[in-house]
Protein backbone atom coordinates (compact mmCIF):
# COMPACT_ATOMS: atom_id res chain seq x y z
CA UNK A 1 0.00 0.00 0.00
CA UNK A 2 2.80 2.38 0.78
CA UNK A 3 4.21 2.08 -2.73
CA UNK A 4 0.79 2.68 -4.28
CA UNK A 5 0.20 5.76 -2.12
CA UNK A 6 3.66 7.10 -2.92
CA UNK A 7 3.14 6.69 -6.67
CA UNK A 8 -0.23 8.44 -6.48
CA UNK A 9 1.34 11.35 -4.64
CA UNK A 10 4.16 11.59 -7.18
CA UNK A 11 1.70 11.65 -10.10
CA UNK A 12 -0.78 14.08 -8.53
CA UNK A 13 1.31 17.25 -8.86
CA UNK A 14 2.14 16.93 -12.60
CA UNK A 15 -1.44 15.96 -13.46
CA UNK A 16 -2.83 18.85 -11.41
CA UNK A 17 -0.42 21.22 -13.18
CA UNK A 18 -1.56 20.10 -16.64
CA UNK A 19 -5.24 20.42 -15.73
CA UNK A 20 -4.73 23.82 -14.09
CA UNK A 21 -2.63 25.19 -16.95
CA UNK A 22 -5.15 23.98 -19.54
CA UNK A 23 -7.96 25.77 -17.71
CA UNK A 24 -5.83 28.87 -17.17
CA UNK A 25 -4.79 29.04 -20.82
CA UNK A 26 -8.34 28.49 -22.05
CA UNK A 27 -9.45 31.42 -19.91
CA UNK A 28 -6.60 33.62 -21.16
CA UNK A 29 -7.72 33.34 -24.78
CA UNK A 30 -11.07 34.97 -24.18
CA UNK A 31 -9.73 38.40 -25.24
CA UNK A 32 -8.80 37.02 -28.64
CA UNK A 33 -12.08 35.15 -28.99
CA UNK A 34 -14.01 38.31 -28.08
CA UNK A 35 -12.12 40.24 -30.76
CA UNK A 36 -12.99 37.57 -33.34
CA UNK A 37 -16.71 37.70 -32.43
CA UNK A 38 -16.76 41.50 -32.60
CA UNK A 39 -14.57 42.09 -35.66
CA UNK A 40 -15.16 39.26 -38.11
CA UNK A 41 -18.35 38.31 -39.93
CA UNK A 42 -20.26 35.23 -38.70
CA UNK A 43 -19.43 33.46 -41.97
CA UNK A 44 -15.67 33.99 -41.63
CA UNK A 45 -13.54 30.86 -41.94
CA UNK A 46 -10.39 30.42 -39.87
CA UNK A 47 -7.33 28.21 -40.00
CA UNK A 48 -6.09 27.44 -36.48
CA UNK A 49 -4.46 24.86 -34.26
CA UNK A 50 -7.10 25.55 -31.60
CA UNK A 51 -9.99 24.64 -33.88
CA UNK A 52 -12.34 23.29 -31.21
CA UNK A 53 -11.84 26.18 -28.82
CA UNK A 54 -12.19 28.76 -31.58
CA UNK A 55 -15.46 27.25 -32.82
CA UNK A 56 -16.83 26.83 -29.30
CA UNK A 57 -16.09 30.43 -28.25
CA UNK A 58 -16.84 32.23 -31.54
CA UNK A 59 -19.10 30.03 -33.69
CA UNK A 60 -16.73 30.54 -36.63
CA UNK A 61 -15.93 27.65 -38.98
CA UNK A 62 -12.35 26.44 -38.55
CA UNK A 63 -9.94 24.26 -40.50
CA UNK A 64 -7.50 22.63 -38.09
CA UNK A 65 -3.82 23.27 -38.74
CA UNK A 66 -2.07 19.98 -38.04
CA UNK A 67 1.20 20.68 -39.82
CA UNK A 68 2.63 23.43 -41.93
CA UNK A 69 0.61 25.95 -43.89
CA UNK A 70 1.52 26.76 -47.48
CA UNK A 71 -0.27 28.02 -50.58
CA UNK A 72 -1.51 24.53 -51.50
CA UNK A 73 -2.90 23.98 -47.99
CA UNK A 74 -4.78 27.28 -48.18
CA UNK A 75 -6.18 26.36 -51.61
CA UNK A 76 -7.62 23.12 -50.21
CA UNK A 77 -8.69 24.75 -46.91
CA UNK A 78 -10.04 28.15 -48.05
CA UNK A 79 -9.75 30.43 -45.03
CA UNK A 80 -10.30 34.14 -44.50
CA UNK A 81 -8.11 34.30 -41.40
CA UNK A 82 -5.27 32.43 -39.72
CA UNK A 83 -5.20 32.36 -35.92
CA UNK A 84 -1.83 31.53 -34.46
CA UNK A 85 -0.86 31.01 -30.83
CA UNK A 86 2.55 30.64 -29.29
CA UNK A 87 3.10 27.00 -28.39
CA UNK A 88 3.72 27.89 -24.74
CA UNK A 89 0.23 29.39 -24.50
CA UNK A 90 -1.36 26.21 -25.81
CA UNK A 91 0.32 23.95 -23.24
CA UNK A 92 3.23 25.27 -21.16
CA UNK A 93 5.89 22.87 -20.05
CA UNK A 94 6.02 21.64 -16.48
CA UNK A 95 9.02 23.89 -15.84
CA UNK A 96 7.08 26.91 -17.21
CA UNK A 97 9.80 27.54 -19.77
CA UNK A 98 9.01 29.35 -22.97
CA UNK A 99 8.97 26.78 -25.75
CA UNK A 100 7.67 28.75 -28.69
CA UNK A 101 6.39 31.97 -30.14
CA UNK A 102 3.73 32.70 -32.74
CA UNK A 103 4.60 31.81 -36.32
CA UNK A 104 4.89 34.46 -39.01
CA UNK A 105 2.04 34.01 -41.48
CA UNK A 106 2.56 37.47 -43.01
CA UNK A 107 3.39 35.89 -46.40
CA UNK A 108 -0.32 34.98 -46.68
CA UNK A 109 -1.81 38.30 -45.63
CA UNK A 110 -1.79 41.17 -43.19
CA UNK A 111 -1.62 41.04 -39.42
CA UNK A 112 -4.97 42.39 -38.19
CA UNK A 113 -4.78 41.52 -34.49
CA UNK A 114 -2.09 40.77 -31.94
CA UNK A 115 -2.45 40.09 -28.23
CA UNK A 116 1.00 39.66 -26.71
CA UNK A 117 -0.44 38.75 -23.30
CA UNK A 118 -2.20 35.75 -24.87
CA UNK A 119 0.50 35.03 -27.46
CA UNK A 120 -2.06 35.40 -30.26
CA UNK A 121 -1.89 36.77 -33.80
CA UNK A 122 -4.60 36.87 -36.44
CA UNK A 123 -3.79 37.33 -40.12
CA UNK A 124 -6.34 38.20 -42.80
CA UNK A 125 -5.62 35.96 -45.77
CA UNK A 126 -5.17 37.90 -49.01
CA UNK A 127 -5.59 36.00 -52.27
Amino acid sequence: WAAACASLLLCAAPVAHVVASSYHNSWMKHGTFAWIRENTPPGAVFAAKLDGQLYLHTGRKVFQITGGVDELWLETHPSNYILDYAKDFIMPSLAEEKIGKPSDFSRFGSLVYENKDEGARIYRVER
